[in-house]
């Protein structure tokens, strides 16, 4: 592979020729030159024996320049390619058939400690008095190869997201139908009067469990809209109490069932945010049915707002068992479920994950605070709307 620094190189190769041609003063300083140079510099003689060793070489591979002095450069290069890299040497010299002489290249060298060093070399050869002398310009690329790798493993799993997305698109579209059509014979036959009260209650049970299964194929079409940024919007300047109270209305009988009081802590004020009315709406029924699921019968849910300096904040609090620590960093990631009394959870985990990308959407943020065995509080900030003047 090519060498990222043939600039330098040369320059200092012009350096380093110099140090064999000239003595006392001049030597002197073009050894403090090439000390202070950031590259590291090592070198060696036509029997491999390093010869010289500058500062950046010392703090690179962490020897002292007297550990390295007169001993073999294979010091440096990891064992399986000692053979390797002497019969490159030896071939060069017989034969004057460049493999490293001259080319820069990519290599693998390793410190005192023992850890291996990923590296640019150059090479270049110095004749002086018939005898035939190496060096090498070494630059550390670690954060370069760790930039690479990184990057690989982006793309990879850029591909990897790529096609779940299209996969779970194919087999939400493909659900849809079918399901619609069975939801609808299902409402039609419920309204029958010759059926007998068991007949009309298990039918009652398949259509609450199409609608699910319809819910569920619902936020995989949303999750794949979020992702590919094409989730249609129609944002505008919203009242935020009247949606509030509209959330809370629509679980007031679930809660009243599950034995649950439901409190709308909001105040009587004017405040506005930009969003659509519809992703709002979702993102605090997800948050309220949450806190009445995980809530045991006699407890309360309640609903708040608080105006902030320039955001608004919508709470829900409940005191159920809250949620344990080690499970924190997982709570808004997608396909995450919390088992509670070892039962499996309805839906497919990706109620908080779509309200962290709706929320996003409207320059929000969204978060909680929760301990386990004291219940949680949800909530999430929007920027608070002030019509132009």
């Amino acid at each position: 592979m090519g060498c990222p620094f043939h600039k330098t190189k040369r320059s200092l190769w012009k350096k380093i020729k110099s140090l064999f041609l000239f003595t006392n003063v001049d030597t002197i300083n073009l050894k403090a030159i090439l000390d202070a140079t950031i590259d590291a510099i090592i070198t060696i003689n036509d029997q491999k024996q390093i010869i010289s060793f500058n500062r950046a070489a010392e703090r690179l591979f962490g020897f002292a320049k007297e550990e390295v002095l007169g001993k073999n450069v294979n010091i440096i290069i990891p064992e399986p390619f000692h053979n390797q890299h002497d019969g490159y040497i030896d071939h060069y010299l017989k034969t004057g058939e460049k493999k490293i002489i001259g080319i820069g290249r990519e290599v693998i060298a390793q410190t005192k400690d023992g850890s291996i060093l990923p590296i640019d070399l150059a090479v270049s050869e110095v004749s002086l008095n018939q005898k035939r002398f190496f060096t090498g310009i070494i630059r550390d690329i670690r954060q370069k190869k760790e930039a690479e790798i990184a990057k690989q493993k982006n793309i990879r799993m850029e591909a990897e997201a790529a096609a779940k997305n299209e996969y779970i698109s194919i087999l939400s579209h493909e659900l849809r139908t079918p399901l619609t059509a069975i939801q609808g014979s299902l409402g039609l036959l419920s309204a029958e009067q010759e059926f007998s009260e068991k007949t009309k209650e298990l039918l009652s049970i398949a259509y609450r469990n199409v609608e699910r299964l319809g819910t569920i194929v619902k936020d995989l079409l949303d999750i794949e809209k979020l992702q590919a940024g094409k989730l249609q919007l129609e944002s505008k300047p919203i009242p935020l109490i009247p949606l509030v109270k509209e959330a809370v209305a629509t679980f007031r009988l679930i809660a009243n069932k599950k034995e649950i009081v439901l409190v709308d802590e909001t105040p009587s004020i004017d405040i506005y945010v930009f969003a659509d009315y519809t992703r709002l709406i979702q993102v605090c029924l997800n948050l309220l049915s949450n806190a009445i699921k995980f809530s045991p019968p006699g407890e309360k849910v309640a609903i708040s707002l608080q105006a902030l300096q320039n955001t608004v904040r919508i709470s829900v609090e409940d005191h159920g068992p809250g949620i344990p620590e080690s499970l924190h960093p997982k709570l808004f990631t997608p396909f995450f479920q919390i088992v509670q009394d070892n039962t499996r959870p309805e839906g497919v985990g990706l109620g908080l994950y779509t309200c962290k990308k709706i929320i996003a959407q409207f320059g929000g943020q969204i978060g909680f605070t929760a301990n386990t065995g004291s219940g949680t509080i949800f909530y999430f900030e929007l920027p608070i709307y002030t019509a132009p003047a």
